[in-house]
């Protein structure tokens, strides 16, 4: 019992230092996920683009034929707000080294950031059609070729399960296969070269 509390005070502590980092700067991570999504966009041929002004994130559509216009996203930090957590528990695992913190940390942040490319491309669909039930159809009609109505709709249900199960649920399994793979200590690959090397045997050749 001892042991689950010191764990969740630090888990606790942590988070609440992480969160108020991430207040501070959270919204530059969005520099390291905006040129994933476009280069995505532009690579599937989907004409739009996710920006960053300021505080603010928007999709920027621009179809070949019809005009261009912009669309504020709304609630985006709830897509990457699962760093903070999964941060967290890194840092609260007990009888860890900091090389397996910093090796785990690193594959999990990768992992989520691959999620978050994907979350932010996909809700260009879902923000698109969204705006179009606003009454805006004539204005959406141009893109439907690229991005149709029925990818919006099935984005949002993949979005809409994903948000209520999946961002939290990775973060979690991540930790687990983090826990039950221990990173060697570098100084123990560095032990085991020298009796290695012991049992090399050389023998003169004979002609």
């Amino acid at each position: 019992m001892t042991v689950s509390v010191h764990f969740l005070l630090r888990f606790v502590v942590a988070s609440s230092l992480l969160m108020g980092l991430w207040l501070g700067w959270g919204v530059d991570y969005l520099d390291l996920v905006a040129p994933a999504v476009n280069s995505l966009t532009v690579w599937l041929d989907v004409p739009f683009q996710l920006i960053r002004d300021g505080d603010a994130v928007l999709y920027a559509y621009h179809p070949p034929v019809g005009r261009s216009f912009r669309l504020l996203a709304t609630g985006q930090e709830s897509i990457y707000l699962n760093l903070v957590a999964l941060g967290a528990v890194f840092a609260a695992t007990p009888g860890r080294s900091t090389s397996w913190r910093l090796g785990w940390g690193t594959v999990a942040f990768g992992l989520l950031w691959m999620t978050h490319v994907v979350s932010f491309y996909m809700g260009g669909s879902v923000a698109l059609w969204q705006f179009a039930e606003g009454g805006s159809l004539s204005l959406v009609h141009p893109l439907a070729s690229w991005i149709p109505a029925s990818r919006g709709d099935l984005y949002l249900q993949i979005l809409t399960h994903w948000n209520l199960w999946g961002r939290y649920s990775i973060c979690v399994l991540m930790w687990i296969v983090a826990c039950a793979h221990p990173l060697p200590a570098p100084s123990t690959v560095i032990a085991r070269q020298p009796s290695t090397l012991r049992h090399w045997t050389l023998r003169p050749t004979t002609s």
